[in-house]
């Protein structure tokens, strides 16, 4: 495994590590005082009203394609074609600050909008599941 490889799979690892908070899970888990302090100190500006089992699960979820396309690709000895693959989730994670920017600060969404948005995005994300469990097999 080259060093560019190693890269791009780790700081996916942390990216994912870092957007569900489960560094504050972890941290938060250990009855030490200097703990908790580091875990309130890194959880600045980040939302994590999420209970942590969901937030795990979702953190699993977003590993999981990756790691499953990483290893057919693997599997299938098409080793050269893995940066096609990093490029897609670094392009995600691209997509999705421009989302949440666009979201934030150009878009006032209400109550019952906003529950109709994450209804619609909900369905999207189990059809594009669906779609990727299809492709695999």
């Amino acid at each position: 495994m080259n060093w560019f490889t190693r890269i791009g799979r780790g700081s996916y690892i942390v990216f994912i590590v870092l957007r569900y908070g489960l560094d504050q899970l972890v941290l938060t888990s250990f009855q030490k005082p200097g703990l908790s302090l580091i875990a309130r100190i890194a959880s600045i500006g980040r939302d994590l009203s999420a209970p942590r089992g969901q937030r795990l699960r979702e953190a699993l979820e977003a590993l999981l394609i990756v790691v499953v396309m990483l290893t057919l690709l693997r599997k299938a000895e098409r080793r050269e074609v893995e940066r096609y693959v990093h490029g897609g989730w670094i392009a995600a994670l691209a997509a999705g600050v421009l989302t949440w920017a666009a979201a934030t600060y150009l878009i006032a969404i209400s109550g019952a909008d906003r529950e109709l948005t994450e209804g619609f995005g909900s369905l999207l994300a189990a059809i594009i599941l669906l779609w990727v469990g299809i492709w695999m097999h």
